[in-house]
């Protein structure tokens, strides 16, 4: 089984300065190039800068790297995420729309 470990990413929802805009291009990048390559993913918590699970709504400039997400998912890569101090209100996002645990 390959088992690919990640945290800390803290993908911004409002880059404000270069690093974070490269920051950002770095872990879609990043991300995009897993999908196909592991059996388990790893989320080990700050995946998003901040990661609140609203009822309706999402983030839209979290939607990139949700979308990477569910193309992991849909090549049969299971996914586990453990919460970081900057991911608040896990509901049902994560489990329901993204099939993670």
């Amino acid at each position: 089984m390959k088992t690919l470990i990640v945290s800390d990413m803290h993908f911004k929802f409002a880059p404000q300065t270069r690093d974070d805009f490269l920051n950002n291009d770095l872990i879609l990048k990043f991300m995009k190039s897993v999908i196909g390559q592991y059996d388990l993913l790893i989320l080990n918590g700050d995946i998003f800068d901040l990661w609140f699970d609203w009822k309706y709504t999402i983030i839209q400039q979290h939607f990139p790297l949700l979308k990477i997400l569910a193309e992991i998912r849909e090549a049969q890569c299971e996914i586990v995420y453990i919460s970081g101090n900057h991911d608040f209100w896990f509901n049902s996002f994560f489990p329901d729309i993204l099939d993670v645990k």
